[in-house]
């Protein structure tokens, strides 16, 4: 069942707005107030568990301003996750697209693969809950450390 989020106060979505001074959290897209969308940087569904109790998931500290196309596609993910959903995005096209490999192989689209840096980090905005996960995050770094490191051997 999913849980009842709490109401956002004008003076809240005012802050969460200046929090990457009208921008999206993740690609960096200018939006209007109207326009953003509160995003839990630590999900309310998966974040409880990552948090373990050291904070309010559904409050002001687990907030970032996101765009609607971003927050749809993070959706209950942890950021970690959605960097690695948003850095694959060129193996996914190059798989689905016969239109994308053309215009990779015409040279029209150059791919540039790289591990996602998101609008919010490269600014430097930094919130609580960004130090509530930092044991998960330690975990998720090392995965994937370890998954490049098998790919690279299978090569």
């Amino acid at each position: 069942m999913r849980q009842q989020r709490k109401r956002i106060t004008p003076k809240e979505r005012q802050h969460v707005y200046a929090l990457c001074d009208g921008h999206c959290a993740y690609c960096g897209k200018e939006i209007t107030i109207r326009e953003m969308q509160v995003d839990h940087y630590l999900s309310v569904e998966t974040g409880p568990a990552i948090a373990d109790g050291k904070g309010d998931i559904d409050s002001i500290d687990n907030y970032l301003p996101a765009c609607r196309s971003c927050n749809y596609r993070k959706s209950m993910m942890h950021v970690d996750q959605f960097r690695a959903n948003v850095s694959r995005l060129h193996q996914v096209l190059m798989r689905d697209s016969v239109t994308y490999r053309d215009a990779v192989r015409f040279g029209q689209v150059t791919p540039n693969e790289h591990v996602q840096e998101f609008y919010f980090e490269k600014i430097g905005v930094k919130i609580p809950a960004m130090e509530w996960d930092a044991d998960f995050r330690c975990m998720m770094q090392r995965m994937a450390k370890r998954s490049s490191e098998r790919r690279e051997d299978n090569t």
